[in-house]
């Protein structure tokens, strides 16, 4: 609702970027490379001053973030034009929709659905919203991984279904947008023969395990309530990895800082919840391994002690 795409259109791109000088308020309008789009190609004629031919600046290439509610539209629509076979285009038989949001701090409302005289007949569950990882994305061949971690924004699919009765994982797309991969989509199908666990069904382990309960139990209490944060698909080589941090904030709405206080972590039918994200997959894999943490209290960087391995787990 915040965004100029909450109504009908025809068209969209995201083709120039805008910086505003903050002294002099001048404004500069950069035409991303290789952008092939008629609509850019008709304002620069008639409005030839308009658009710089100067490259962007890198030390400003490099804060370049992919557009959120762009990304909500290509993944809903990916989820039917992914198809190109007309008669399964029609049915809709191997058809995707984006996953129903478990239940997270900021999920979307439902949707209205409406017949053709416009009246409201009912509501859609809402959909996972985009979120933005720090990870390390498997490589088009599968099995490898790039060669440092990178920003992307992630959502995922499940088969199409009326009812959502469907939670199984079939997809997910993440946009790139480190330079020289600012925009790329990539999208990434599971095996159709042996669809894993999707969002749903993660958030449903973890809500079934018993010390979840009971640290939910514990937390909640003093006047304290406990937010879910994003649950996470996280790919790692040939597998997926669902995190889940866990905020606490107090009663009081003078008082409503969220504070992390655990992290759950979802791997096939076992459930972790920790302090951190490495004490969760220490326990989960039995070994130490590098996060992205934040220093802890003796000012050691989490994952940085002597032997353990240099790897990276966003």
């Amino acid at each position: 609702s915040s965004s100029g795409l909450d109504h009908r259109f025809n068209y969209v791109r995201n083709s120039v970027k805008a910086t505003v000088d903050a002294h002099d308020g001048t404004v500069t309008f950069y035409v991303l490379p290789d952008v092939d789009d008629p609509i850019i190609d008709a304002y620069r004629q008639a409005f030839p001053d308009l658009f710089t031919d100067e490259p962007m600046p890198e030390e400003i290439e490099a804060h370049l973030r992919y557009p959120e509610d762009l990304f909500r539209i290509q993944t809903g629509t990916w989820g039917r034009y992914h198809l190109d076979d007309p008669g399964d285009f029609f049915n809709q038989d191997d058809g995707w929709r984006v996953a129903r949001d478990p239940g997270t701090v900021g999920a979307d409302p439902a949707t209205p659905v409406t017949n053709e005289q416009g009246q409201t007949v009912g509501a859609q569950a809402p959909r996972i919203p985009p979120y933005y990882q720090l990870l390390q994305l498997p490589s088009a061949a599968g099995g490898e991984v790039s060669a440092q971690a990178e920003m992307v924004m992630m959502r995922p699919y499940t088969p199409f279904s009326e009812d959502d009765t469907r939670p199984q994982l079939t997809a997910f797309m993440a946009a790139r947008m480190e330079p020289g991969n600012y925009g790329e989509l990539v999208v990434y199908e599971m095996p159709t023969g042996n669809l894993p666990d999707g969002p749903g069904i993660a958030a449903a382990n973890i809500q079934a395990d018993s010390q979840v309960s009971q640290e939910e139990t514990l937390l909640s209490g003093s006047g304290s309530d406990v937010l879910p944060g994003n649950l996470l698909l996280i790919p790692v080589d040939n597998a997926l990895l669902y995190v889940q941090p866990w905020y606490v904030v107090p009663e009081d709405e003078t008082r409503r800082l969220p504070q992390l206080e655990r992290v759950l972590v979802n791997f096939g039918d076992q459930v972790v919840i920790e302090d951190t994200l490495q004490e969760a997959l220490e326990v989960l894999f039995g070994e130490r391994v590098a996060t992205l943490e934040q220093p802890d209290d003796e000012g050691e960087p989490d994952g940085e002690a002597e032997g353990e391995p240099d790897g990276e787990v966003a």
